[in-house]
């Protein structure tokens, strides 16, 4: 019955289907949920390939009713705002295809690699050294998929038979740049925000990606 669908979603114009592929994607390989506005957010900075500051996406942010209706029913928007598959055993294809190889098999490399262009846009790797607990948040309202990529890029499997594509690498310099540690900084105090205000003590992110 999916693979009907599926079939179907293919068959539709060629900018059509690139966007049902990165929703289907995306809401079947996320850590958690997606509001509507990550969604849209993540996919204006995944098709916008050579933007480099937040500025650059604006233009390319989806319509919701576009987003639903490409995906011919796999995807519906929930009551409390996310973005999901409209039934449990749709996940289950789709897992079964990607394992096989048939279906969205990069699905992992494309999000981590959105989530790190997300987090070394050019807007974050200038201005303060040290941004405050303020000026985050306000980052997070105008990049809505900014607090996941903070928090989940690492979980997701950047690599592609044990290497890791160009793209990725070029930004990992820039998020590991010794003598430009703002992108970096900026990932923490993401990555800490919710602590942020308790003045938790807390370690820094896990530093292994140096090393890739």
């Amino acid at each position: 019955m999916y693979r009907v669908t599926i079939k179907r979603i293919q068959n539709q114009h060629e900018s059509r289907v690139e966007y049902a592929n990165a929703v289907l994607s995306w809401v079947s390989g996320a850590v958690r949920p997606l509001s509507m506005d990550e969604l849209r957010c993540a996919l204006a900075i995944a098709m916008e390939r050579d933007g480099h500051c937040v500025e650059a996406f604006e233009d390319w942010l989806p319509d919701p009713n576009d987003l639903i209706s490409f995906c011919a029913g796999l995807v519906i928007l929930s009551e409390g705002g996310t973005v999901r598959l409209a039934h449990y055993s749709i996940q289950e294809f789709i897992e079964r295809e990607r394992d096989l190889g048939k279906l969205f098999p990069k699905a992992s490399q494309e999000i981590a690699l959105t989530c790190l262009r997300c987090l070394t846009l050019d807007d974050f790797t200038t201005g303060s050294q040290n941004p405050t607990v303020e000026l985050m948040e306000a980052r997070v309202q105008q990049v809505p998929i900014l607090r996941y990529a903070g928090n989940f890029w690492f979980r997701h499997d950047f690599k592609v038979a044990g290497k890791v594509s160009p793209e990725i690498s070029a930004c990992f310099s820039k998020l590991f740049n010794p003598d430009n540690r703002k992108a970096y900084v900026n990932w923490f105090r993401i990555w800490s925000l919710p602590y942020a205000k308790s003045h938790l003590s807390m370690g820094a992110p896990i530093d292994q990606y140096t090393s890739h």
